[in-house]
């Protein structure tokens, strides 16, 4: 893992990762969900940090993932912090209610991994929550 690593100027791969400290490993599953938070590059490694900190001491999801400077072509990256189970509603929640105590408390959205795959493939955006 590389820990004192800037998203805005890592241009080696597409994304960063981040897992906590969990036993459990991250996979990648139908059942894995995540929310999408979508952050100004100029604010984009200050907001890494704080969900990269929490991630490691289990404050928020299993895992988490940045885009990189690797695709410098749009003014905002993503940071997607997801949990293995859509389904748990409380989770979901409760990851939410966490990334809005630690600021990020405008409007973001939920989605399968499932889905991403799906628009991947010609589909159509779908997400399971937008919390406005």
């Amino acid at each position: 893992m590389l820990s004192n690593v800037l998203p805005s100027q890592y241009k080696k791969e597409s994304w960063l990762y981040v897992f906590n400290s969990s036993k459990f490993k991250f996979v990648s599953s139908r059942w894995t969900g995540k929310w999408l938070i979508f952050v100004p590059v100029g604010q984009v490694d200050k907001a890494w940090q704080v969900i990269k900190e929490n991630t490691e001491s289990n404050q928020l999801g299993t895992c988490a993932k940045v885009a990189t400077a690797l695709d410098s072509k749009y003014d905002k990256r993503v940071i997607c912090v997801y949990n293995n189970n859509y389904k748990n509603v409380q989770e979901v929640n409760s990851i939410r209610q966490k990334l809005a105590e630690l600021g990020f408390d405008w409007p973001i959205c939920y989605k399968t991994d499932m889905s991403t795959l799906f628009n991947k493939q010609g589909g159509h955006k779908s997400h399971l929550y937008c919390n406005k």
